[in-house]
């Protein structure tokens, strides 16, 4: 029996897609968003100008990391007790928007507020959902899927790793696509958030948990990104194409919420958590080597085939490599960090952080720790590296 959830009660689309804050009933909203940005940008004025039309007060909290820190969750969460909202509003990209799903589980649930982080992923341990407040979320990048995901990803800067929990019910009521929101993401913001998505759509494709749901979103969600992140990041005030590149963002979203992830995904934890690389940047730059890596698979080699087919190229990762070159993403981690000495001598915590990551299981191929160290190593250097190296 396979159980799967898509989406919260509305996901909502296109142009003027804002106006749906008309139709709620809220009498108090806390905003959670990352820094001051959002109202620097005039993004936050957006949002609170609905919820004055319909009478609702509201507050900030902008305090979110953009690898949101679990202390500033529960910080979230004591503001969230004083207010006392009946909404919960994510406002930004995957870091604000996985900061307002931890503050609202906290805010529902305070007996978790003196628990270690590890704890969150026992099952039952969130027991209450939507006493207190609903959950919508406003993406402002086009790459998380965070809006449509039961998901959410903290760090521990003192330990240098990135965990996450999950529970269904923590899929957003509301996920409201505004393609205006996106126009004004620079160049490698558009760049990392798209193959961000890009590589959910083809983690979940491959995944162990997939099934024919998954795939058909999957699917949709590959096409739309190869056809539309080149014009967005070429012609970023295009609403167009800023719209479709949203949409297919959630669309990979709703796949790999029910189907899971795999090792790109553990190896940019891990390197997000040692070397606080943005989570979108580390995925675009690890995955063309877990493509290789992966082939070896019958059933991942099939799937790649078939994507292929769908898109009208010959071989997947030369087509992903081809994009990034296109949006202008590093080839290798060496690039982002250039620690060389660091990296070394972290390879074995970072070994231990990827053999206790949720997405590990999920990749068609389970790597030895020899296989991930050698991963991590050819992700870091790159493949003219791959034989001095290693």
């Amino acid at each position: 029996m396979q159980v799967m959830k898509f989406g919260g009660d509305a996901i909502v689309s296109g142009r003027d897609s804002l106006d749906y804050i008309e139709g709620i009933q809220c009498k108090a909203a806390m905003i959670v968003t990352s820094g001051p940005y959002a109202e620097q940008s005039g993004q936050l004025a957006r949002v609170t100008e609905h919820l004055e039309k319909i009478g609702a007060k509201y507050c900030c909290f902008d305090q979110v990391e953009p690898n949101p820190e679990f202390d500033s969750i529960l910080k979230g969460a004591e503001k969230a007790e004083a207010f006392q909202p009946d909404w919960i509003i994510g406002l930004g990209g995957g870091s604000a928007l996985d900061a307002a799903k931890g503050i609202w589980a906290f805010y529902e649930n305070p007996q978790l507020k003196g628990l270690e982080m590890d704890r969150l992923r026992e099952k039952g341990i969130i027991k209450n959902l939507r006493v207190k407040a609903h959950l919508m979320c406003i993406p402002t990048t086009s790459g998380t899927g965070s809006e449509a995901t039961a998901s959410v990803v903290l760090s521990d800067s003192k330990k240098n790793r990135k965990f996450s929990f999950a529970d269904v019910r923590l899929i957003p009521d509301v996920a409201i696509l505004p393609p205006e929101m996106t126009s004004s993401m620079n160049g490698s913001l558009t760049a990392n958030t798209g193959v961000d998505a890009l590589t959910h759509a083809i983690e979940a494709y491959v995944s162990n948990n997939a099934t024919d749901f998954t795939d058909a979103l999957a699917e949709k969600a590959v096409q739309m990104i190869f056809q539309y992140l080149p014009l967005a990041y070429l012609e970023p005030g295009n609403l167009e194409y800023r719209e479709k590149m949203q949409n297919a963002s959630c669309i990979a979203g709703m796949a790999f919420a029910s189907a899971g992830l795999g090792i790109v995904h553990t190896i940019a934890h891990a390197f997000g958590g040692f070397f606080h690389v943005s989570h979108g940047l580390a995925n675009a730059v690890t995955l063309p080597y877990i493509l290789e890596y992966n082939k070896s698979c019958d059933r991942a080699s099939r799937k790649y085939q078939r994507l292929e087919e769908l898109c009208g190229f010959g071989d997947l990762r030369e087509a992903v490599l081809k994009l990034r070159k296109t949006v202008n993403i590093p080839n290798t981690m060496k690039e982002v960090v250039n620690k060389d000495d660091v990296f070394e001598k972290d390879i074995p915590a970072m070994l231990i952080h990827a053999f206790q990551d949720r997405c590990t299981p999920y990749n068609p191929i389970q790597p030895s720790e020899k296989d991930m160290e050698r991963l991590m190593k050819i992700v870091y250097y790159g493949e003219e590296e791959k034989i001095r190296k290693l």
